[in-house]
């Protein structure tokens, strides 16, 4: 059996980034591992993946080659994820990093190498697979490779359908959108934010994505979006934003907005709260009729009064 686990107290990582409703399941991709869970199958690799059930929360650390699992989704009937490492302690070690893709149809116990690509020159770099996005028949993953020698940077965007990985193109609308993250809507509606680094300037941008085609949130244009999130008692999108789009830019004390949209037509997007906040907001969350804000130093913050 799996153990049960206290995320963030034992959970047996260096930092927790971010959780997902897997058809209908809060899990958590395990970002970076503690050295204690590098034992485990040494040499092998092996990375963790984190499902919440009606007995708590517990921790499968089969994810194959998995040094650093980024993000998972539900997509044809499986769970699938992706992340970055190494077959093994030996590889990882002498500089041959891959980015990964994986795909489970035991809802997280176990794992399957599905795609792995390399960093081309080894030693020279990074490269990672970080978030996905279900669109019909297509999963779109997004990710980038790091030659760290020449301080070079690109996207490593690609798309799935079952049987072939094809890297994206320059025909594909998501080709050059740097992912700092993804949102399923709907099967065929999706967001994503980040920077269009095939543009003139590096600003932060949101694009509704509609099997694979991209358009802009323009309710956001100007604004640099913190995080998004659905409400899963109303079927409703929340969007956390501050001012000002400057890529590089962290949440900051400038003046916060939550938008509401239906996650059928976030287009139509209307402002919920508009305030100027002290604290450093990170994330937004709706639970029992209340709306909570987290901040970067781990405080809780609830609104006053009911938003039903």
């Amino acid at each position: 059996e799996s153990p049960e686990i206290e995320i963030g107290n034992s959970s047996g990582e260096e930092q927790l980034e971010k959780f997902r409703y897997v058809d209908g399941e809060l899990w958590m991709a395990g970002v970076d591992s503690l050295g204690s869970d590098e034992q485990v199958h040494f040499p092998l690799i092996g990375g963790n993946m984190y499902t919440h059930q009606s007995s708590g929360w517990a921790k499968h650390n089969t994810v194959p080659g998995g040094e650093h699992v980024h993000d998972v989704v539900w997509w044809n009937d499986a769970a699938w994820s992706v992340g970055s490492g190494a077959d093994n302690r030996p590889e990882f070690e002498t500089g041959q990093i891959h980015r990964y893709l994986w795909r489970s149809l035991s809802r997280g116990e176990s794992w399957m190498k599905i795609n792995r690509q390399p960093f081309p020159i080894p030693g020279n770099g990074d490269t990672r697979w970080v978030n996905l996005l279900p669109q019909d028949d297509n999963l779109y993953i997004f990710g980038y490779e790091y030659n760290w020698v020449e301080s070079e940077i690109g996207v490593a965007n690609a798309r799935f359908n079952g049987w072939d990985l094809v890297p994206l193109n320059s025909a594909d609308s998501l080709m050059n959108i740097y992912a700092s993250g993804t949102l399923p809507l709907t099967e065929k509606l999706g967001l994503i934010w980040g920077v269009d680094v095939g543009g003139e300037e590096r600003i932060n941008q949101v694009w509704v994505s509609k099997r694979g085609q991209r358009e802009e949130l323009q309710v956001l244009s100007g604004r640099t979006l913190i995080d998004a999130t659905l409400n899963p008692e109303t079927n409703e999108l929340l969007l956390l934003s501050h001012s000002g789009n400057t890529y590089g830019e962290g949440p900051s004390n400038s003046e916060l907005q939550i938008h509401l949209a239906s996650i059928d037509s976030p287009e139509n997007a209307e402002l919920l709260l508009s305030w100027n906040s002290t604290f450093n907001i990170r994330c937004v969350a709706f639970f029992d009729g209340s709306l909570f804000l987290g901040t970067t130093s781990g405080d809780v913050l609830r609104a006053k009064g009911s938003l039903n």
